[in-house]
């Protein structure tokens, strides 16, 4: 059985760094949130392609506000990436730390977090190639930011692998490249029931084999 937990959704959002030097306005950052959130939506739907008239709209803000915020799309792009990473990595960083302290087994915590990023992604009416264009934004190791954060998120992934090891609710073969492959194989373009039913299907599948019960035994 999948726990539900709750957690704190708050995204984290760039800092806005106004010219003047005066602190930073509540409708600048208002603006600003609502267009990295927009551009998020709006790539995971059509890919890094999608013009930047066409995010300024959708945000309900001028072309010349979002120019002043991000000069260009690369950038744009990089600040999107860099949020939902951040996203991702406070997700990961919480849920080692429930399994660390004994509140779930880390197979369980596996089945939450990919109920979790499918469910989240498939809300944002994510189309799959647009998705794995819009991925490509935070495979840039040379990027430090980027690459210290995915650092994170493979560490705390290895730990909750390694716990379900431990507490034998995971098989033992299972290994972080496989979190990355079923994700990719997430029905996320799909209805509700159909994600679900893969949900329960992958759920399954991590659970450890009748060698890896015999060996423990």
């Amino acid at each position: 059985m999948i726990t539900t937990w709750e957690r704190n959704d708050t995204m984290h959002t760039a800092a806005l760094t106004i010219d003047e030097g005066g602190p930073t306005r509540s409708d600048a950052r208002l603006n600003l949130q609502r267009i990295l959130s927009t551009a998020g939506e709006q790539i995971k739907k059509h890919g890094p392609g999608v013009s930047m008239k066409q995010i300024a709209r959708e945000a309900g803000v001028a072309v010349g506000t979002l120019y002043r915020h991000f000069p260009t799309k690369e950038a744009l792009v990089r600040a999107v990436a860099v949020q939902a990473l951040t996203h991702l990595c406070d997700l990961f960083t919480e849920t080692a730390k429930r399994v660390a302290d004994g509140q779930v087994r880390g197979g369980d915590a596996l089945s939450h977090l990919l109920s979790v990023i499918v469910t989240e992604a498939a809300g944002n009416g994510a189309n799959r190639q647009a998705v794995a264009e819009y991925l490509q934004s935070f495979s840039d190791l040379r990027d430090r930011e980027i690459a210290h954060t995915r650092e994170r998120i493979v560490h705390n992934l290895t730990e909750i692998i390694d716990a379900g090891r431990r507490d034998h609710s995971l098989r033992t073969d299972f290994m972080v490249k496989d979190f990355g492959i079923l994700l990719c194989s997430a029905p996320i373009a799909f209805d509700h029931s159909i994600r679900s039913r893969w949900l329960e299907l992958v759920s399954t599948g991590l659970m450890p084999q009748e060698a890896d019960n015999a060996s423990a035994q």
